[in-house]
């Protein structure tokens, strides 16, 4: 069930926009018996989330709503420019310390520099579970459009230095070209793309890109 904001509502006198969102936000879920609930994104339930003073409180008010209605809620937010040579880490997320530390868990979608389509997920935080989908175990998928629903694939596993740009454009070029060509000879003789990943020392999702190069 997808909801959408409408503008020309009318907020009751003498009650903040943001309380009177988060009171019908939690009736809809009651009504609806809701009980994953997805923020796309999180700056519509308040403004200058960048300010400790109005992050902190929301996120308890999330985390409150979520005990009280055994909710799985995800919020999300976006991150400022960031340098794309640089792995992704909690520091990257606007305001990041009250974000996070109210959160459970928390993770990131990075863009692979490998393969436009491409993208990995990564873990920044885990409190109840372990770490799996680290640095050197992200899960990458690819952005596809099938019957008009746009969507990610899933497409392996690699190493997120794998998928960062590269500080030096011209030679990175140069390496991806070569790769490219090494990893279509050898699944010319037969490799598969785990050994030709293991050859290389890419991960799997690498290989994958360039032999569809």
């Amino acid at each position: 069930m997808r909801v959408e904001m409408n503008p020309r509502c009318l907020v009751p006198a003498h009650v903040y926009y943001e309380t009177f969102l988060l009171r019908e936000m939690e009736a809809l879920i009651v009504e609806q018996q809701a009980r994953i609930v997805i923020v796309d994104n999180i700056t519509y339930l308040r403004d200058e989330l960048d300010k400790g003073r109005n992050a902190g409180p929301l996120m308890q008010e999330l985390q409150d709503l979520a005990s009280r209605r055994s909710l799985s809620l995800k919020a999300l937010a976006h991150t400022p420019k960031r340098d794309d040579a640089r792995p992704v880490t909690l520091n990257d997320l606007a305001n990041s310390k009250m974000l996070s530390n109210f959160s459970d868990a928390v993770f990131a979608i990075g863009k692979s520099h490998v393969d436009p389509s491409l993208r990995y997920l990564k873990q920044l935080k885990a409190r109840n579970s372990e770490m799996v989908y680290h640095a050197e175990h992200v899960a990458l998928v690819r952005l596809e459009k099938a019957h008009n629903f746009l969507h990610f694939e899933f497409a392996g596993y690699g190493a997120e230095r794998d998928h960062l740009a590269q500080r030096d454009a011209g030679d990175s070029s140069g390496r991806r070209v070569e790769r490219a060509e090494q990893a279509q000879t050898l699944a010319a003789q037969g490799k598969s793309q785990r050994e030709i990943a293991a050859r290389l020392g890419v991960s799997v999702g690498a290989v994958n890109s360039y032999l569809k190069a």
